[in-house]
């Protein structure tokens, strides 16, 4: 679960974010990265293409990762591959 400030959401579409997520989880979903790490890793990957994409305004996020969240990677991507960015628009993170 997401709580974005609005300096994200400016920037940053649902579908946007979900790619950041699958692509961290994707890429950092190994025995020897702690969950906490990986959480990290989503985090700071938000911030950075929110500020990459010329965001100035307010960047704060809070995440709570549910035990489930770090094996549903896989659902990720099919939900990124179905919904057009439309659908995305009124997705709740």
């Amino acid at each position: 679960m997401f709580y974005l400030a609005d300096g994200i959401y400016d920037n940053l579409s649902n579908k946007e974010i979900l790619k950041i997520i699958w692509t961290c989880l994707h890429n950092n979903n190994k025995e020897d990265i702690n969950k906490q790490k990986i959480v990290e890793i989503i985090c700071n990957e938000i911030i950075k293409k929110s500020v990459e994409y010329g965001s100035n305004d307010n960047l704060s996020l809070i995440f709570i990762a549910f035990d489930n969240f770090f094996n549903n990677h896989e659902k990720i991507e099919i939900i990124l591959n179905r919904i057009t960015s439309q659908d995305c628009e009124s997705m709740i993170i």
